[in-house]
């Protein structure tokens, strides 16, 4: 299972176009970071960071389908379910990573610019958690059954929607997002927020399992 992993963080960060793709990707949310420091940017590069931890299966699903991986794969001394599950524990790497970045741009605003304060940043950084495992959840799903290009238009898809939603929502609230987090329960978020996100990512992984099995059975 450890070789599925490292096979995959090849992928990712081996091949010089997908490790060009992530440099570009988080360089941008650190410029914009650095020089855009009003509280609509905040969400936004919460929400980015969210984007870019979801985007582990991307490069392993076209290296997968260029060299027809998976079916030699299915030959190796390893389980159908451990295939499965090294992605998904790529996955929680992944977002792992995203998440502490997202955390950092957080600790910037507050105590480096003072756009707002720690208790007002906090409720979106938990929601940009949650939406990066609900992101992960439904990315392998579509990267799962369309495949890589396919996928990739399903995934900018929602990506788009997701941008215009937040950008709606924003330009409806006089006071913006954030100062619209400030009121709410840190606990109510998470009562709500985590326990569905974290459902969604094991059905995610259910399902995925599932098909993996019965296309390769």
């Amino acid at each position: 299972m450890k070789g599925i992993i490292f096979k995959d963080l090849y992928d990712n960060f081996g091949v010089w176009k997908n490790l060009a793709s992530y440099i570009f990707c988080f360089g941008i949310i650190l410029l914009v970071s650095l020089f855009s420091r009003s509280e609509y940017f905040y969400g936004l590069m919460v929400f980015m960071t969210a984007l870019g931890g979801s985007a582990a299966i991307e490069s392993s699903t076209e290296q997968d389908e260029l060299s027809n991986f998976n079916r030699l794969l299915i030959t190796f001394p390893v389980t159908k379910t451990e295939i499965i599950r090294a992605k998904y524990i790529l996955a929680l790497c992944f977002l792992g990573v995203a998440n502490v970045f997202s955390f950092l741009i957080l600790l910037l605003y507050v105590y480096a610019y003072r756009a707002l304060t720690f208790t007002q940043a906090l409720p979106y950084w938990l929601i940009g958690v949650c939406a990066s495992l609900i992101l992960t959840a439904f990315s392998y799903v579509i990267y799962s059954v369309f495949g890589k290009r396919r996928g990739t238009i399903f995934y900018c898809i929602i990506v788009a929607l997701l941008a215009c939603a937040y950008g709606a929502l924003w330009s409806l609230s006089r006071i913006g997002m954030i100062g619209a987090a400030a009121g709410w329960n840190v606990p109510v978020i998470l009562g709500i927020s985590f326990p569905v996100s974290v459902l969604l990512f094991f059905l995610s992984y259910v399902f995925v399992m599932w098909l993996y099995k019965k296309r390769y059975a």
